[in-house]
């Protein structure tokens, strides 16, 4: 029969992970203190929560929610990184710290309740962010729209100085009298 604090501390996985949009799950083992410091400050900046969890709590939040099972990597110490806000941001800040700090080892994730592999989740790091897509966007919205006013511009201008051009022969054309 689990402790009351064990069914407490599944019922807030249960809560965190029903709220995440992407779960990225690591080997955090050879981290120094001041490490693992630094990289929770560089995911709490990106409004991601990186916490350290054990794997039969976890496995069972994630059935009770329904996650695709990802029991390979749910073997040896896991760290979860929790993003609530952009899921590539999620894989991506953890993937760029990985490469910073080799004792990182990414083993899998989430992406919603589907479970990704670790490679599928390096491959969602390399991804464009939520605000790079949408600059992209815009920028391609905006394209036509500026290649139509400066078309209309030139138009514009082809007829003025076909306007002035006859205006011009008609005042050659007369004579001075």
């Amino acid at each position: 029969m689990p402790s009351k604090k064990k069914l407490d501390r599944m019922d807030t996985y249960v809560e965190k992970l029903g709220r995440s949009q992407a779960v990225v799950v690591a080997d955090y083992r050879g981290l120094t203190v001041a490490e693992v410091n630094d990289l929770r400050q560089k995911m709490r900046a990106q409004s991601i929560e990186y916490r350290v969890a054990k794997n039969r709590l976890m496995k069972r939040a994630l059935a009770e929610l329904g996650f695709d099972p990802l029991d390979d990597a749910l073997q040896g110490p896991s760290a979860f990184a929790l993003g609530y806000a952009d899921p590539v941001l999620t894989a991506k800040a953890l993937a760029d710290f990985a490469k910073a700090n080799e004792k990182l080892a990414i083993k899998g994730g989430w992406l919603g309740k589907r479970a990704l592999n670790a490679d599928e989740v390096k491959a969602l790091a390399k991804l464009p962010s939520r605000e790079q897509l949408l600059a992209r966007l815009l920028g391609s919205l905006k394209s036509p729209v500026t290649k139509a006013a400066f078309a209309l511009r030139q138009s514009v201008s082809k007829v003025a100085y076909a306007v002035k051009a006859v205006a011009d022969a008609h005042a050659q054309a007369q004579p001075a009298g």
